[in-house]
């Protein structure tokens, strides 16, 4: 498992939401993001996940998107 997934699992608490952008979204797998309750990417990278991924994974729009993050208090960005 990567570094960064393992220091995610770490800050991760119920009820948080995860969302893969760029990048980091073609290195995703099922296994990886089984952990994680609700695990997010945006529509226009969704072809870079394979099906099993993408079976777990939840497509946001870019309004989608925008209502999410205008949920939440914090936004913790990982590189």
């Amino acid at each position: 498992m990567p570094k960064i997934i393992e220091e995610l699992r770490n800050l991760f608490r119920v009820g948080d939401q995860v969302v893969f952008m760029g990048d980091s979204v073609a290195h995703l797998s099922a296994e990886m993001i089984q952990p994680f309750e609700s695990v997010s990417c945006l529509s226009i990278e969704k072809d870079l996940l394979d099906t099993d991924t993408l079976f777990q994974v939840k497509v946001l729009d870019y309004d989608q998107f925008a209502d999410l993050v205008l949920t939440f208090n914090r936004c913790i960005s990982l590189k």
